[in-house]
């Protein structure tokens, strides 16, 4: 794992082999999976209850509850119930 030395990670995330998050100091929420080989670049916000698929690349703000995938990151899906994804760890 690479980490910019700003950056801020909340509770209960969880991140898998191969991850960056440079260039700049991102700010990841609580209860946020980023998959293996995901890469996180800028000073951007990760909001709470977020999947990152792996080998995403995110360079943009995640709203709480959403679903990111893709080499250039886009959100696939938004949970407007407000439902933890603590069924997936």
């Amino acid at each position: 794992m690479i980490m910019h030395h700003n950056v801020r990670i909340g509770d209960d995330a969880i991140l898998f082999q191969n991850v960056t998050i440079g260039n700049g100091g991102a700010s990841i929420g609580d209860r946020v999976y980023i998959g293996a080989g995901a890469v996180i670049l800028g000073r951007i916000t990760i909001g709470n209850d977020v999947l990152i698929g792996a080998n995403t690349v995110v360079n943009f703000d995640v709203p709480d509850n959403s679903t990111v995938v893709g080499v250039k990151g886009r959100v696939i899906s938004k949970n407007q119930n407000n439902t933890s994804i603590e069924h997936l760890y």
